[in-house]
């Protein structure tokens, strides 16, 4: 990998691209804005990363 041909080949422990992402995201400090039980609905400020759609796991903060 590189501009010339000389080793011709691939060194070991050579950093390459490879997959990113597709792991877990721990959001911290988000706030629960509104629960509307009436339709199951958990309003929350803040961004959270994720699909439209997507699961959401919450948790409460430890004590």
């Amino acid at each position: 990998i590189g501009g010339a041909s000389d080793p011709a080949r691939v060194f070991k422990g050579m950093k390459m691209g490879g997959q990113y992402g597709n792991s877990r995201v721990k959001v911290k400090n988000l706030s629960v804005a509104k629960i509307i039980a009436e339709s199951n609905l958990v309003l929350i400020t803040g961004s959270i990363p994720g699909p439209n759609g997507g699961y959401v796991e919450l948790l409460s903060k430890p004590s």
